[in-house]
């Protein structure tokens, strides 16, 4: 089989998210298109504040993740890739990304929109504020008609307060829930889900 018809193959496989070593994206992805396989590792732009000073700078919209076609029968390839943890999984079974999906994200990068990365947060689960007079406090993230609130709660009281915040101040509190950025997901093969060799 020639390299053509290897390149045509590949393209038409499906797409399956890699877990990968924060910050090891982008070198992943270059040892998985030296082997041959159609990757893809979508950036955007970021502004950040070091004290007085504004840089911005190019980051992963999903930070230790990273698409790839890939025959699920004949992965281990990719799964020996240094700093490659486990394709994603949803419970035991191995799941593909849709190509809209996917194709809707390019898209929107190559609108060069300004973007925002928001994690999956939800109604009821555990938030922490960063920002702002309340930063460090820990509650339960509601929503109040089109307002976003956080509820603090006395447990024994059965008494809650909350406070209204935005969406950019507050993120998963404490151990982060494998759920909120990614359906049962972890490296390790001690947990609860497979790592996916």
């Amino acid at each position: 089989m020639n390299d053509e018809t290897v390149s045509a193959t590949r393209s038409s496989l499906p797409w399956f998210a890699l877990y990968v070593r924060t910050r090891r994206e982008r070198a992943v992805e270059s040892a998985l298109t030296e082997k041959g396989y159609e990757t893809y590792l979508p950036m955007m732009s970021e502004t950040r504040f070091y004290g007085s000073k504004k840089r911005t700078a190019e980051i992963p919209c999903f930070p230790s993740y990273l698409f790839c076609r890939v025959n699920p029968v004949d992965r281990l390839p990719v799964m020996t890739t240094p700093d490659v943890y486990s394709m994603v999984r949803r419970g035991t079974l191995l799941e593909s990304i849709p190509d809209s999906e996917l194709n809707a994200l390019k898209t929107m990068i190559d609108s060069r929109s300004p973007l925002e990365r928001y994690p999956h947060l939800t109604t009821g689960d555990r938030v922490c504020i960063t920002r702002g007079p309340l930063a460090g406090i820990e509650g339960v993230l509601l929503r109040v008609g089109n307002s976003q609130r956080v509820a603090v709660s006395i447990g024994l009281l059965r008494r809650s307060i909350s406070a209204e915040v935005d969406s950019d101040d507050i993120m998963p509190a404490g151990p982060i829930s494998p759920t909120l950025y990614h359906p049962r997901v972890v490296p390790v093969a001690h947990s609860s889900f497979a790592p996916g060799l």
